[in-house]
C-alpha cells in the first residue's frame, strides 16, 4: 500500500472517531458534575466530600468549580498549603480552557481562587502575596466588597495610609443635586442616568423698556411720538410657569483620569397667563428638546479617597430659542435654549472620611446674556451611610444668575383709542400685539437640599431628593420646591 493511502486512511478513521471522542467526554464532565453536586450536597468538610471533589476533577480537569470548593474544604480543615495547591492547579486549568474562559460568568469565578488564596496568605501574615491576590481580583471584579476590604486591611497592617488603590475602588458615592464629583471614572468605565424634575417658578411682570422695543415693532404701528414709557394694558400681575424636566446622561472614562459625557435634555413647560383685565386665565404650553452638555473632566489629584478635578461645560444650541405656546387666544414665548454656545469652567472634590463623604463643586457659565445670563454655581454635599444600600445626604447649594435680555410678546394700546368710529356706531379698535425685548434681573439664591439613595443591585442606585430655596433672588425667575428622581447604573 501507497504510503500516501495509509496517510488518508488514517485521517478518514480520525474525523470519524473525534465526535465519539467529544462524546465520550462529555459525557466524562456529565458524571463529574454529578459527583460536583454530591460534594455539595454533603458540604461538611468531610472525607467524602472531599472524595466527590477529587472524582470530578479526575473525570473533566475544567470544572474549575470542583477546585475551588475543593480548596475550600481544605482551608476549613486547616490544610491551607494543600488548599493554595489546588487553587493553583485549578486557576492554571481556568487559564488554558478555552470552554471556561468562553463560558458566560467566567470572571466571576475565577476570582473565587484568587480571593481563597488571598484569605490564607493574609492569615499566614504573608501580606504582600496576598495583596497581590486581592488587587487581582479587583482588576477582574471591581465591585467586590469582600476583596475591597482584605486590601484596606492589609493596606492599614502594613501601614501603607498614603497607598494609591487601583482607581476602581475609588469610586465613591455622588451627590444628587451636585452632580460633578472630584472622582472620574476609571479606563473604560462607562456610568449611564436618567434624571426627572419638576418644579413651579413665579416671576414679577418684567419692566418695559422702549430702546428695546423700537427695532421690533410691527410695520402696522407707527413710530412716531413714542412715548416714553407705554402703559401695560393687559400685563399679568404675575408670570407663573410649571417646569419638567428630564435629564439623560452618560459618561465614559477614557483614562483612569480623563473622563468625557453627553446629556441631552427634554423640556416640557406650560406658562399660567391670568389677565384680570379679561378675566382669562390661559395655559400656552411647549415640549421638545432643551440645549445640550458635553462634558470634559480631568483629575488633577486622586489618592485613596481624596480626589481634585477640573471640567468644563459646553452647552450646544440644540434647543429652541425661539418655541412658543398659544391658549385661549394668549400667546407666549417659552424657548427651549439659549441658542448660544455657553462655556462653564470649574473644579470639584470628593473626600472620603469614614463612614461620610464630603464633595462640592465651583462653576461659572459664560453666556451671551440673551435668554439665559451668566451663572455662579457653588455647591457643597455631605453623604452619610445608613446601611450598605441606603445614603442619606445633605447638600446646600447656591446659585447666582446675572441678568438675560428676552424676547417677549405685549399687548398695549399705543395712540388708540379703545373705540373708534361714530358715538352712535362705535367700532372696537382693539390692542396692538408688539415683540419686544426686556430684561430679566438676576439675584441669590441659596438652596438645602435632603435626599436619599438606595442601592438596587450592583451598580444599580435609585435617588430622591428635594431642593428647598430658603434665600431667593429679589427679581426674576424664582424656583419653588424642586423634586428629584434620578437611576444611576455604573458598568466596566
Amino acid at each position: 500500500m501507497f504510503p500516501g493511502k495509509q496517510i488518508l486512511i488514517t485521517l478518514l478513521l480520525a474525523l470519524l472517531l473525534l465526535p465519539a471522542a467529544d462524546r465520550a467526554l462529555a459525557g466524562r464532565c456529565d458524571r463529574a458534575w454529578n459527583w460536583y453536586q454530591e460534594g455539595l450536597g454533603l458540604s461538611d468538610d468531610s472525607t467524602r466530600e472531599i472524595f466527590c471533589y477529587q472524582r470530578a476533577i479526575e473525570l473533566c480537569p475544567d470544572l474549575i468549580e470542583a477546585y475551588i470548593r475543593l480548596g475550600e474544604v481544605f482551608r476549613n480543615q486547616g490544610l491551607e498549603e494543600e488548599a493554595l495547591e489546588v487553587l493553583r492547579r485549578g486557576r492554571i486549568r481556568s487559564l488554558t480552557s478555552d470552554t471556561f474562559m468562553t463560558r458566560p460568568g467566567s470572571g466571576k469565578v475565577f476570582i473565587k481562587p484568587l480571593v481563597i488564596s488571598g484569605e490564607i496568605y493574609r492569615r499566614q501574615g504573608l501580606y504582600d502575596q496576598a495583596a497581590a491576590e486581592f488587587s487581582q481580583a479587583l482588576g477582574i471584579d471591581p465591585g467586590s466588597g469582600f476583596a475591597q476590604n482584605q486590601l484596606q486591611y492589609i493596606y492599614k497592617r502594613q501601614d501603607r495610609y498614603a497607598s494609591i488603590l487601583p482607581p476602581r475602588i475609588q469610586l465613591m458615592t455622588t451627590a444628587i443635586f451636585a452632580r460633578i464629583p472630584g472622582m472620574t471614572l476609571p479606563k473604560g468605565g462607562l456610568l449611564m442616568d436618567a434624571q426627572y424634575r419638576t418644579w413651579i417658578q413665579t416671576a414679577p411682570t418684567f419692566a418695559y423698556d422702549l430702546a428695546d422695543t423700537v427695532p421690533f415693532l410691527p410695520m402696522d404701528v407707527p413710530e412716531l411720538d413714542l412715548p416714553q414709557e407705554i402703559l401695560f394694558n393687559f400685563t399679568p400681575l404675575q408670570r407663573k410657569s410649571q417646569v419638567n424636566l428630564w435629564v439623560a446622561g452618560i459618561r465614559y472614562g477614557l483614562t483612569n483620569d480623563l473622563t468625557i459625557g453627553l446629556m441631552p435634555k427634554f423640556f416640557f413647560r406650560e406658562s399660567e397667563v391670568r389677565l384680570e383685565a379679561w378675566d382669562e386665565v390661559a395655559t400656552p404650553e411647549v415640549a421638545g428638546f432643551g440645549d445640550t452638555v458635553f462634558m470634559l473632566k480631568y483629575r488633577l489629584y486622586g489618592q485613596r479617597r481624596n480626589h481634585l478635578s477640573i471640567y468644563h461645560l459646553l452647552s450646544i444650541p440644540t434647543g429652541d430659542e425661539n418655541a412658543s405656546g398659544q391658549d385661549k387666544g394668549i400667546f407666549r414665548w417659552i424657548p427651549l435654549g439659549s441658542g448660544s454656545f455657553d462655556f462653564t469652567p470649574g473644579i470639584s472634590f470628593s473626600s472620603g472620611r469614614d463612614p461620610y463623604t464630603v464633595q462640592g463643586n465651583l462653576q461659572y457659565r459664560i453666556t451671551d446674556g440673551v435668554e439665559v445670563g451668566d451663572e455662579l454655581d457653588a455647591n457643597l454635599a455631605l453623604i452619610w451611610p445608613l446601611g450598605k444600600a441606603v445614603n442619606s445626604l445633605l447638600e446646600v447649594n447656591y446659585r447666582w444668575r446675572g441678568e438675560a435680555r428676552k424676547k417677549q410678546r405685549i399687548i398695549l394700546m399705543k395712540a388708540r383709542p379703545e373705540f373708534i368710529g361714530p358715538s352712535f356706531d362705535p367700532v372696537a379698535a382693539g390692542a396692538v400685539e408688539v415683540d419686544t425685548w426686556f430684561t430679566e434681573k438676576g439675584g441669590s439664591t441659596l438652596f438645602v437640599s435632603p435626599g436619599m439613595q438606595f442601592t438596587l443591585s450592583e451598580g444599580l442606585k435609585l435617588e430622591i431628593g428635594v431642593q428647598i430655596p430658603v434665600l431667593k433672588e429679589d427679581d426674576g425667575w424664582q424656583e419653588g420646591v424642586i423634586l428629584h428622581l434620578g437611576l444611576t447604573r455604573i458598568l466596566f
